[in-house]
């Protein structure tokens, strides 16, 4: 099992579509967001799995039925109202009634100064970006981001834990350590966190693109020479 498969987040993602019903990989340590699901009048908690600006995929605890009204509530007493899209065992795929401000949601996450640990979910971002390994720069794309790193789609054969450096579009270049690879993802370790009021910023213009702009996909990598 790789570093990544340890631990399971909490996923944000910029595009407006409900979450997709996905099977979920085993993990030994779980660190999703607990919100209050309230289903007619009764409130019981809920994990969320991966919040878009039209729904979410939702981990609960009883048993609902597809069309069914439910509401989330956030920890920030913000209240959602949706329909029950998809079930699939204890998870659901939650259709909202109105799109929400998925970056608002993001920077509830800010911890405080006085938190020695600070840290930010991944969120899923599709962004064209070069990731250059020695002699060798690859053509590749951010699957999703985080503060501290990013899983990126990578055509080609690298060897782990080597030193690289990740250019997003749009972004400054990011120096880290590529710490694993399969036949299709990455997941790169950056030396430094990137500030808070950077990356957001970040997000919100790569929310501002549109889908244009974010449909390169694996078949389009290429791998060119560099110095």
């Amino acid at each position: 099992m790789r570093d990544d498969e340890l631990v399971q987040e909490t996923t944000y993602s910029l595009a407006e579509k409900v979450p997709e019903q996905r099977r979920q990989k085993p993990r030994l340590l779980t660190l999703l967001r607990v919100a209050t699901l309230i289903v007619d009048g009764r409130r019981e908690l809920c994990l969320m799995r991966n919040i878009s600006a039209m729904g979410a995929m939702i981990h609960v605890y009883s048993t609902l039925e597809a069309g069914q009204s439910v509401a989330v509530e956030m920890k920030t007493g913000q209240e959602i109202i949706g329909k029950v899209k998809w079930i699939d065992g204890s998870n659901l795929g939650l259709e909202f009634e109105a799109p929400i401000d998925v970056m608002a949601i993001l920077a509830s996450q800010l911890v405080s100064q006085s938190d020695h640990k600070p840290r930010m979910p991944r969120v899923e971002v599709r962004c064209p970006a070069t990731l250059r390994l020695g002699a060798k720069t690859y053509r590749v794309t951010t699957h999703d981001v985080s503060q501290g790193g990013a899983r990126i789609m990578l055509d080609a054969v690298v060897v782990a834990n080597s030193e690289v450096v990740l250019s997003m579009e749009g972004f400054h270049s990011l120096h880290g350590t590529l710490r694993w690879c399969d036949s299709e993802h990455a997941g790169v370790t950056f030396n430094a966190l990137i500030p808070w009021p950077l990356l957001v910023c970040w997000l919100k213009e790569r929310r501002d693109v549109g889908p244009a702009k974010e449909n390169w996909r694996p078949r389009d990598l290429q791998v060119e020479g560099g110095a």
